[in-house]
């Protein structure tokens, strides 16, 4: 796993925006990974809302695509992720981008970015 967080923007940032690069073992079709993968996020995230879901592109290969909003209720905050995969062998291999939902839009231009340059090598 690997993460890149946002800098600090002041002493009122309740949270530093992050993308996170892990990889899985996986042995099923992308279309299975997308029922298994949205069934996860509500079993984790009850009050998990999907707001889109598509078909795409990561490091060159079919991939899938989800958009959701939570709350964290101990915290007080909204949230606003972005989880994209591709499969490869019996790997998943995931990126979750995950911000205030205020701040997502400030720092998605940049996770698109990163999201074009990802290769998975051999």
């Amino acid at each position: 796993m690997v993460a890149f967080l946002s800098p600090e923007s002041g002493e009122q940032d309740n949270f530093r925006e992050k993308v996170i690069l892990s990889v899985e073992e996986y042995s099923g079709s992308l279309n299975q990974s997308k029922e298994n993968f949205t069934k996860e996020i509500n079993q984790r995230l009850s009050a998990a809302k999907i707001i889109n879901t598509s078909y795409t592109t990561f490091a060159f290969k079919p991939a899938f695509q989800i958009i959701y909003t939570w709350k964290d209720k101990e915290n007080n905050l909204d949230f606003k992720n972005l989880q994209i995969w591709t499969l490869q062998g019996n790997k998943a291999y995931i990126l979750t981008y995950s911000a205030e939902q205020e701040d997502y839009d400030n720092f998605i231009p940049t996770v698109k970015e990163m999201i074009k340059t990802f290769e998975i090598k051999n």
